[in-house]
């Protein structure tokens, strides 16, 4: 679009030499790796996982994202969209690492995936929306990067220490660019950058990344105090963050905590950590206790409050025949102002779903009207209504398969407090945050849960295949 057509010939050329990285790469990445110093394996182990979690943006037209607008959108405009670093840090990392023999499972996972997507908007009325597709694609390959990344001796160290450093950092920059703004909220600023979907997206990710940290090293003594201290400010930052999602999630990962040392009769130090969460929590509430935004985020509303779009409108603006009675046909009760609005949502999208074999095998070709139906507040409905079973089913075999070998193996997880707490997080972003949001289809969270969720399969399959061989020469 921007240099014409003959530009063209240089993505062929582009195109063979990404493939000549990509060979040149199997056997033992790009590169070969020291055994200490800057470019030894364990030092680019963590940079990539640093990167991946890093929640630095920049548009294509501007340069670092520096916004103080807490509820910034591109408008649809590709030049304005916040791509996050960690999508160079997932592509850079694939080839740096190489030994694509190790993640045949996901690389055929996306292979598939692509296919399948691209198929179905072949098949279906109206072409294929390839912008839309390769939004969905495009962080796929962290679950590759994840795979390979899970192959290393001590990956889940290097990214539980990787996290502990990131949330160290930014979340105090962060709490006091708030306290000095005297915002009610948490605003987007960190000094010299600004977090994109900061409200809507990171904290729950913030979350799954303190929880990773906590489980793998809080048995390593030298990280005792750090952690708790850290756990206090988390504390602090779901609170104004005003994510229910996130609060909910810190107390049952918090929660899953105790049980774990509890059982393990570790009780001081399972106590102190969510004692300390707790006491974050309180400062956390006092600092945006008159905030109206609190109030109106947890507020409840009548049902026929809301137009069938989710907006709050006044009883004297519903029409005689709709007063008493909700757009979807219930009585006029008191329901949570979001519960409502994503009910409104799911109905919509799942009777397009199912309208007819094509919807279902192929999904729809149109999209649907942004401003009563903004989102799906569900990823996977989402999903199935832009491309159907036909592109849905290789994510859903995959999602599948990870449950299974978790629980086929569940007495040997439990033993090993790292892979425990990575478990939890990774259900959690699967079945809870993008059952509510679309997190799976957003650069940066998407990226940092499929590199989860890479490195989840291939320490599963690892344990897994350690565990077979085991049994074998017992056998013998």
């Amino acid at each position: 679009f921007g240099l014409g057509v003959g530009s063209l010939v240089v993505l062929y050329l582009l195109s063979g030499v990404f493939a000549l990285f990509f060979y040149a790469s199997e056997r033992s990445g790009l590169v070969g790796f020291k055994k200490s110093g800057w470019f030894s394996e364990k030092m680019v182990l963590v940079v990539i996982a640093f990167l991946i979690m890093l929640p630095v943006f920049f548009q294509l037209n501007g340069g670092l994202f520096i916004e103080t607008a807490v509820d910034f959108s591109s408008g649809g405009k590709l030049a304005l969209l916040p791509i996050p670093i960690s999508v160079a840090a997932c592509y850079c990392g694939i080839i740096l690492l190489g030994r694509y023999s190790d993640a045949r499972l996901t690389l055929a996972i996306v292979f598939f995936l692509f296919v399948g997507m691209l198929s179905a908007g072949l098949l279906r009325m109206g072409g294929s929306n390839l912008i839309l597709l390769i939004q969905f694609v495009l962080p796929m390959f962290a679950l590759v990067l994840g795979q390979q990344f899970g192959q290393r001796q001590n990956s889940l160290f290097y990214i539980a220490f990787s996290g502990l450093v990131l949330l160290s950092i930014l979340i105090p920059m962060q709490l006091l660019e708030t306290w000095k703004a005297g915002a009610g909220y948490l605003v987007p600023s960190v000094f010299f950058f600004s977090i994109y979907q900061h409200l809507q997206y990171v904290p729950v990710v913030f979350v799954g990344i303190f929880l990773v940290s906590v489980f793998v090293l809080e048995e390593r003594k030298a990280f005792s105090v750090w952690l708790i201290v850290l756990a206090f400010v988390m504390g602090v930052y779901v609170v104004i963050s005003l994510s229910m999602l996130a609060q909910g999630f810190l107390v049952l990962g918090v929660l899953g905590f105790v049980l774990r040392y509890l059982l393990a009769r570790r009780v001081l130090v399972s106590l102190v950590m969510a004692g300390a969460v707790m006491v974050g929590g309180f400062v956390g509430y006092a600092k945006i206790s008159a905030s109206p935004l609190l109030l109106h985020k947890y507020s409840f509303a009548k049902h026929n409050d809301f137009t069938s779009s989710g907006v709050f409108i006044e009883d004297n603006d519903v029409s005689g025949d709709n007063k008493g009675q909700s757009n979807s046909g219930f009585s006029s009760k008191v329901v949570p102002a979001n519960l409502y609005e994503r009910q409104e949502m799911w109905r919509f999208y799942v009777d397009k779903i199912t309208g007819g074999w094509r919807a279902f095998l192929f999904g729809h070709a149109s999209m649907p009207d942004r401003e009563r139906y903004p989102s799906a507040h569900n990823y996977y409905l989402d999903f199935l209504y832009h491309f159907g079973i036909a592109g849905f089913l290789p994510l859903l075999l995959l999602i599948l398969y990870t449950f299974f070998l978790a629980f086929s193996r569940f007495g040997s997880i439990w033993n090993r407090p790292g892979l425990v707490g990575l478990f939890g997080v990774v259900a959690f972003f699967l079945i809870a945050d993008n059952s509510l949001k679309v997190g799976l289809r957003q650069p940066y969270p998407a990226i940092v849960m499929l590199f989860f969720w890479g490195v989840l399969l291939s320490s599963l399959m690892s344990l897994r295949k350690s565990e077979e061989l085991r049994e074998k020469y017992n056998a013998e």
